[in-house]
């Protein structure tokens, strides 16, 4: 194929190469938790911010009406904003603060991916 590429064709060549290979489409809900988990992974490899990563996967939750597995980690980005803008929160315990949050993320992650590597098993 040679540039300008179009879109449409590509995504059919993409969609034949998968089928041949038989490989299939994931459910969208699974998807966007793998790709959540990747994400809380990221925070535990110190390899992506804290506030940051919680805000996608509060923006990638409520765009599914809330996803009740990443429930805390929306409860820790409200809590974060809340102490940002107003200085308290009550969203989660009350030890919480601004100089804290990175390390409470931190342990929920850890938290929730030693409780989901239990499940899988």
């Amino acid at each position: 194929m040679q540039p300008p590429h179009n879109a449409f064709e590509i995504a059919s060549l993409c969609d034949l190469a998968l089928r041949e290979q038989g490989i299939s489409d994931l459910p969208v809900l699974e998807a966007v938790t793998n790709y959540a988990v990747d994400l809380l992974r990221l925070i535990v490899a110190n390899q992506a911010d804290p506030i940051q990563t919680v805000a996608t996967i509060k923006d990638l939750s409520l765009a599914r009406d809330g996803m009740e597995e990443f429930s805390d980690f929306e409860m820790l980005y409200w809590a974060y904003a809340d102490l940002r803008d107003v200085g308290s929160q009550y969203y989660w315990p009350s030890d919480l603060t601004l100089d804290n949050i990175d390390e409470a993320i931190i342990a929920r992650a850890e938290q929730f991916l030693r409780e989901r590597s239990g499940q899988d098993r």
